[in-house]
This record gives C-alpha cells, structure tokens and sequence, in this order.
C-alpha cells in the first residue's frame, strides 16, 4: 500500500474536491499547484488556496477542470459519476468510506471495462491518529492535447489578461467580452493567439490547476489549438483580426466593431449553422441543439454599431457576405466543416449539383507535394506510387511567386502545420495534376468520413503516405509530405490558384476519356476496384469476350499481358487472344466461368500450383499468383488469367523459392509490382492463399500427405467457428456500449 503523502509532496498539480473544509494541512493547500475545492464554509484552513461552491456547481467542476491529480474526499454517487467525464486529469484518488464502498466498486468496475480508468493501487493517508484509505486510479488512454484550458480561480481574470499585456502577447477576445473581468457559470473566454505566443498563452494558464474555462485557438490551426482539426477561422480574418485589436477596459485586447460583426458573423455560419438560430432561406434545417446566444441580435446590433450595411441577416445572406470580404474558409475546408454542420452539408450538397466540373472533369485530383518531399529527393517516388494507385499523371508545376502565397492561404485553410507527425511536411512545393479514368465510385461511410470526396481511390493517399515515410528509416523524421483534392470542384480551383491553365487540362482529360472508352457493345463491367484497367464483357463478332482497356502510362501492363498470351498459347490453360490494340487486348469468353471461391480444397490448390509451376519452367513469374487470377468453369476446368506483373527471372530460384510463392525481393523496382501490402517476414503465399487453403507454405511439398488434408480441414472449421465468435465478440460489445450509456 502506497502512501499518499508522497503524491501530494510531487510537482504535480492537484485538485482536492472536499464537503468539509481542512483536510490536509497547511504546508501542501499553500503550495501554487495544489487547490481546495469546497461546499463547506465552516473550519476553513489559515492559508487561502480554495474556494467555496454550491453544491451543482462543485459536481460540475469535478467534471471540468484542469490538473494532473483529482483527490475525491468523501465522494459521493453524483461525484463518481461526474469523475467518470473528466478528460484532462491523468490520477484519480477516491476516499472510501462504509458509505461509499459499493459506489467506488461499481464505478470501478464500469470505468475499467469501458477502459477509462485502471487500477493504479490503493493509498493511505494518515491525519493525526487517523487512517484514510484511497483508491488510486489512472488514465486509461493518453491525453491529447485539446483547445480548452482552464485558469486557476484564484487569479484575477484582469491580472491574467495584464499578465498577457506585460509580455507583449499577441491575441484578441473573439466575443461575448463584455462584462469581463465577470464570467457567467455557464460560459467560457474564446481567445484567438498568434502561432509563435502559443506555447506562452498555454504555459502561463496550464501552470496551476484551474476551472475558469478558456478555449485558445492558434492563428493557423496547431494541433490543440484548432477546430475539427482545421484553423478556427480564416487566414485573412484570423490576420486581420490580431492585427488590428483595440483595448477594452484598459486591460483586454478585442476585434474592432468592423471585426467583431465578421468574427461573429463566421462563428454563425461554419461553426454553428442551422444551430445559430438563423433563418435559412433555401434548406429546410432543423435545429439539434439549442442557440446559446441571440445571434441574429447580435450580428443586427454589431452591424449597426460598425456603421455596416448588411441587408441579409439569414445563413446564405451572411455566407454570401463572407465570400465577397474574402473572409470564407476555403472550399477543402468548408467541406470539413459540413460534417457537423447541416447548412454547410445542404449547401455543398446544392453546389456539387449546379457545378459543371464534376462532370467536365471526372477523376480530375490535384497532389500536392510538401517541402520535404522535395527536401528528401523523394518527388520522383512520389509520381511513381501515385500513379501505381491508378492515377494518370497530366502535369506537374512547381508551385512559385506570385502564385504560393495565396496557395498557402486558400488550401488546407492555411493549416500547413506538423498535425500527428514528428515533423512538419513544410508548405506547398509542387502540384501534380493527375486523372483517374476509372474512378471508384464512394460509399456512404466514405463520404461520412471524408465530406465532399467523389472518387474513393483519393483514399488511397494514406498508403502514400506511409510509403514515402518508408524511405525513411528514421521515425523521428517521418512527414506528412502530400495533400490532395478530394473532388473535382476543389481540384480546379487547386490547378487556378498554382498557375495552371484549365482549359488545357480539360483537353488533355477529353482526350485520355476518349481513348479509354469502349466502342464495342458492353454486356457487363467485370472490374471493380482495379488499378490500372477495366475489363468489361462486350459483344465482339456476336460472341461474347472480355475487353481489357488499359489506363493512360499503364503501356507496360499491357505489354505484358500481349506476351504473355504469346508466349503461352497452348502451352497454359489459358483464354484465347483475340484482338489487341494501342491501349487494349480482348480476349475469349469461358461460358459459365467464376473465380475461385471462398473454399480451396487441396486437389485444386495442386492444379494451379502446376499450373505455376509451368509457368516457372519458362523463366517467367507473374509476381501476382492468387486466387482470384485463376478461372473455375462448369466443368471444373481451370484458366490462368492476368498477366499485367509478368517477369523474366535473371537467375530462377527454385520453384518452392520462387517470387510468387516465397515473396518479391526488395530489391526490384516497386512501380512494376503489385500493391499486395505483404507483412515483412510472411511468405508470399500465406499472405494470398493461406486463407483459402488453409494450408500453409512450408507444407507445399507435402500436399499427398493425408495429415495434411486432415489439418487443412481442422483449420478451416476452426476459421469458421472463430468468425462466429469474432461475430458474438462484436455484437456483444455493441451491446455493452449501448448498456454502459444507460447505466448511471
């Protein structure tokens, strides 16, 4: 048992939340970190570091406030529980009582199965000649740094602001300051910093443990000073803002009028919206939460006070009003915003509608290479993987004066900052226009997460991401080196603001979509998700085929797939080549034919591994031996279809070592290999067939062996009866969720 003495005695900050008054002496209450938080006015101690509440307000704050270490003295049920919804303290300490006892076990139990809390041992505390036994509890997960701050109730809120003044701080109130130095119970101080006194402003109010509430944004959106992970308003206002403050009440740095009508003008529309209370002309919205504040009054009043003329005081009249003062986030922005606001959802929703570009200019994307990218000599990777994931590259244009200044400004909102990563990707350098001619069409959950996003393939810049911090061996340095559009509409106006001339785009698009359709008469579209074509089943000479059209710089797949077929003429099961163009070949239709399924048994795993291993006595790999390369017709007759990775092996391994079973060195170029994300150390054929065959690579040779087909058949039950389980698992979560949040 630990002794809590020595937790009080440490550097970090502590709240004790107390009914009676005096608990622990005057050598810990008089320290600057530690602060009494009490219900009872009676035997206060000798040194002032409390305060008094009543009794809502004091439950409220257990909530909602700032510190390292809670201390709960004689917590009651409504104490625990408020416990339970504090999100900035990392240790809990409850006393318990015979009173309390069942309390502090239920709340412990339910807080470690939601994993909110662990245990982190029991303390004593001793008070004269008595015990006091503690439950000591820890933050389950890390914090993470967030935009509210609270100061401690024992500063003047004059004296913190003076303090600000003293230091030449750059920031301005941003509204709802006008009976400061006072504060409402249920309100909190918006404040609006430049970047580089951030860490000032956040170190001076995080010093002592505090439950004024203040929410501090950054000019540019870092991390734990944004909104939504986006700046909280835009560059231009949020400039123009802290540059131009004037002092109120001798002490505090406010917008002008002028500002002050834009500041809130904006906090109506994007952050608010239909919550604002704000007529909406065009959408019929309907109000989740309740508005706060008159907004309408104010923004008249504030108007008025300004000397503007403002004659639309509705969502679209005040959006309209923003654009035209250049005080509009940016598009890519505002589509962000939209995921918790319903006007902005509606009237983007209305604009993809009206806009000519997402059809003039489907599968158009803009990347948007970093500073590092170029800075590590990584733009070439960088071209290569993109259009590895299906895109086309039209033009790539380093991004200069007069152009990046505003480019800087009107993408990403003006938030080029490190985000997540251990260093900065620096600000824009290149763009790199691309085109997707087979784009994939998003799923509602894709749209949910990635508001305004038409082409699902846009996704994939994760995986871009990550490939180019690959190169990298060093952690510490990864990046986030790209940025892209996430529709058409954004796209253009990426290429308009780079220099780029529209027009010529557009032709070269028209011209890629053109040689990319299919002139025969399509009977079906046989491709998904794929990468670098599109096969469809067309009607060619009054028989069916398949058509396999290739993407713009996608020659060498095709080059492939045409010597493949020559080479292996009645040599391999394969379809018959019927006819090949400059971007296409077509090849014969197997009538009844499917790919192979769910379940391998061992005699058809044996078919194409001898198929392989035909393919093998040539010299040649296909790099992508799977199963869904492999045809199954009515007759169980097997066909080995996709050729596009067809490789000439310099020196054969053996066949058991071969690329396709064994795996794909390192060592070759990663632009002519398929994109099969194969965990490092796993044999290429685990990855791709184990699941299907449940055999495993290093039993290959053994495929005659009886125990083989008798673990083979184990396996795949026991593959069955974990997916009920897994299935239980998830359902049975789901319930316990639904169960936790009704529990008190």
């Amino acid at each position: 048992m630990k002794n809590l003495f020595q937790i009080l005695q440490a550097s970090l900050r502590v709240i004790e939340f107390n009914n009676r008054s005096g608990f622990f002496p005057d050598s810990i209450i008089s320290r600057d970190n530690f602060l009494s938080i009490l219900t009872n006015q009676k035997d206060l101690p000798g040194i002032r570091k409390y305060i008094i509440l009543d009794s809502s307000t004091f439950v409220r704050t257990i909530e909602k406030n700032s510190t390292d270490v809670i201390i709960l003295n004689e917590p009651g049920l409504s104490q625990l529980k408020a416990l339970q919804n504090n999100y900035n303290a990392i240790f809990f300490f409850e006393r318990i009582t015979i009173l309390n006892l069942i309390s502090i076990i239920y709340f412990f139990i339910k807080n470690t199965l939601s994993r909110r809390q662990k245990y982190n041992g029991l303390y004593y505390y001793k008070r004269g000649k008595q015990l006091y036994f503690y439950l000591g509890l820890k933050r389950w997960r890390p914090l993470r740094k967030r935009t509210r701050h609270y100061l401690s109730p024992l500063i003047k809120i004059e004296d913190f602001f003076q303090n600000l003044n003293d230091q030449n701080i750059k920031y301005s109130l941003l509204r709802w300051f006008e009976d400061l130095p006072e504060i409402q119970s249920n309100e909190d101080i918006d404040l609006l910093i430049e970047d580089y006194d951030l860490e000032k402003v956040q170190k001076t109010i995080d010093e002592q443990p505090g439950t004024i509430p203040f929410d501090i944004y950054s000019k540019t959106g870092i991390p734990g000073s944004d909104f939504q992970s986006l700046p909280y308003y835009s560059l231009s206002l949020a400039e123009k803002t802290l540059n131009e403050t004037i002092l109120y009440k001798n002490k505090f740095k406010v917008p002008t009028r002028e500002n002050y009508f834009y500041l809130l003008a904006y906090h109506a529309v994007f952050h608010k919206g239909e919550n604002s209370g704000l007529q909406c002309k065009k959408y019929k919205l309907q109000i989740t939460n309740k508005p706060d504040h008159d907004y309408l009054y104010y923004l008249k009043q504030g108007a008025k006070e300004a000397q503007l003329k403002v004659d639309d005081f509705t969502l679209e009249g005040l959006h309209t009003l923003l654009e035209l003062k250049g005080y509009a986030p940016p598009a890519d922005t505002q589509y962000k915003l939209s995921s918790q606001n319903n006007y902005l959802k509606s009237y983007l929703a209305d604009s993809h509608n009206r806009s000519e570009y997402l059809l003039k200019n489907k599968g158009l994307v803009c990347f948007i290479a970093r500073e590092k990218i170029i800075e590590h000599g990584l733009l070439d990777e960088l071209k290569k993987y993109i259009q590895k994931e299906g895109f086309t590259i039209l033009k790539e244009k380093k991004i200069e004066e007069p152009y990046k200044i505003k480019f800087i400004q009107k993408v990403r909102g003006g938030n080029w900052n490190q985000g997540p990563w251990p260093v900065s990707g620096g600000f824009p350098e290149v763009i790199i226009v691309a085109l997707d001619v087979y784009p994939v069409e998003p799923t509602a959950d894709d749209v949910a997460k990635h508001p305004g996003i038409t082409n699902k393939r846009i996704i994939n810049k994760t995986e871009i991401r990550d490939f180019i911090n690959q190169c990298l061996p060093d952690e510490s340095k990864w990046f986030n080196g790209i940025h892209s559009s996430d529709n058409e509409i954004q796209a253009v106006e990426y290429l308009t603001l780079a220099g780029l001339d529209e027009n010529e785009i557009y032709t070269e698009i028209a011209k890629h979509k053109k040689a990319f359709s299919t002139e025969y008469p399509v009977i079906n579209v046989l491709s998904q998700y794929s990468k670098r074509a599109k096969v469809e089943l067309i009607s060619f000479n009054g028989k069916k085929a398949v058509k396999k059209t290739f993407k713009p710089m996608c020659e060498r797949f095709l080059a492939n797939e045409i010597e493949a077929y020559k080479l292996f003429n009645g040599k391999l099961p394969i379809p018959e080549l019927l006819e090949t163009g400059d971007n296409y070949i077509i090849t014969s239709y197997i009538e009844g034919s499917k790919p192979l399924g769910y379940k391998i048994g061992i005699n058809t795993l044996k078919k194409c591994l001898n198929i392989l291993r035909q393919l093998y006595e040539t010299g040649y790999s296909l790099l992508d031996f799977k199963p869904g390369n492999f045809l199954l017709d009515s007759n169980d007759n097997l066909y080995l279809i996709d050729f596009e990775f067809l490789y000439k092996y310099d020196v054969k391994p053996s066949f058991l070592n071969c690329y396709d079973l064994a795996g794909i060195p390192e060592t070759l170029d990663h632009s002519i290999i398929p994109n099969n994300h194969i965990p490092k150390g796993t044999k290429q054929y685990d990855a791709l067939w184990y699941r299907f065959t449940h055999v495993r690579y290093d039993e290959l040779s053994e495929l005659n062996d009886l125990k083989i087909f008798l673990k083979s058949f184990q396996r795949y039950y026991l593959s069955r009866v974990n997916k009920l389980l897994s299935l239980i698992n998830k359902k049975s979560r789901e319930i316990s969720k639904i169960i936790y949040r009704r529990l008190p």
